[in-house]
């Protein structure tokens, strides 16, 4: 399944400038003994929460990009994931904000 998502992700050039960055959410898992080499995949992001560590994938800087790709990772079998905005790739941030920091505020819904 890694290898499918792999296929999917697009690399963006430019993400150390973007003041907002979308991430796609897998899941989160205890105790899934995965590791990620951060030089080799540099599109996922291992999180580590309370309930467990949440794995990430993309850095994405529009929201329609991010809902596209979101959707695609759900035909390959994941239906839950979800979409993560941080801003300047460190703060996590609620889809609102994300929307007004990114000029995208055509996608805010009430």
């Amino acid at each position: 399944m890694l290898d499918s998502i792999q296929k999917l992700t697009p690399l963006v050039s430019n993400i150390n400038k973007a003041e907002v960055l979308y991430t796609i959410q897998l899941g989160v898992f205890k105790n899934l003994d995965v590791e990620f080499n951060n030089n080799e995949n540099t599109n996922f992001r291992e999180v580590l929460t309370e309930k467990g560590n949440a794995y990430q994938i993309g850095a994405f800087t529009r929201y329609k990009k991010t809902t596209s790709f979101k959707e695609e990772i759900k035909k390959i079998g994941l239906k839950d994931v979800f979409l993560v905005p941080y801003y300047r790739d460190k703060e996590r941030i609620g889809i609102k904000e994300a929307l007004r920091l990114s000029n995208e505020e055509e996608f805010i819904k009430d």
